[in-house]
């Protein structure tokens, strides 16, 4: 299963995106991403979850950023250790983690896709909660107005210790 989950107070945006799980293979839409005010065209992408039997994997999608400005995405799969984790280090032109998806060893299959967008209610930790088990996810909710829950605080709430 790879379920979407829609974060609020991201530099970056995206509209029209979905995902799909066809059996072992990913498949999310083309779709539109705004990045610090520029609108940029994603294709839509596709991708084979191939699992082993002796170890967890764990794939990760970027997007990431060429010199020359425009955006594409870079997949890695990841073997992790005995205990989960793994030792991978990010492109250097990674500027965003799209999703990440668990293939366990028995085949189950534990994703999430990272989305900022105003077509969608924006996630709460109830929804968060619902996330297979390998997602571990909190969202700080209070960092918003309480008459606004889209704008965010502009004056931190004052420390009790200070």
């Amino acid at each position: 299963m790879v379920n979407t989950i829609n974060l609020r107070g991201r530099q970056l945006k995206t509209k029209g995106c979905k995902a799909d799980l066809n059996g072992n293979q990913v498949v999310i839409s083309n779709f539109d991403l705004t990045l610090d005010g520029s609108a940029h065209s994603m294709e839509s992408v596709g991708f084979d979850l191939k699992g082993d039997r002796t170890k967890r994997i764990l794939y990760k999608l970027y997007v990431i950023q060429a010199n020359n400005q425009s955006l594409s995405y870079h997949l890695a799969r990841i073997e992790l250790d005995a205990n989960g984790f793994d030792f991978f280090i990010p492109p250097d032109n990674a500027i965003y983690l799209f999703s990440e998806i668990y293939v366990e060893k028995d085949g189950t299959i534990a994703g999430v896709i990272y989305n900022s967008t105003d077509e969608a209610p924006y996630s709460t930790n109830e929804d968060l909660k619902k996330l297979p088990p390998q997602f571990n996810i909190r969202i700080d909710e209070g960092i918003y107005e309480r008459e606004d829950s889209k704008k965010e605080r502009v004056i931190d709430v004052q420390d009790p210790r200070t």
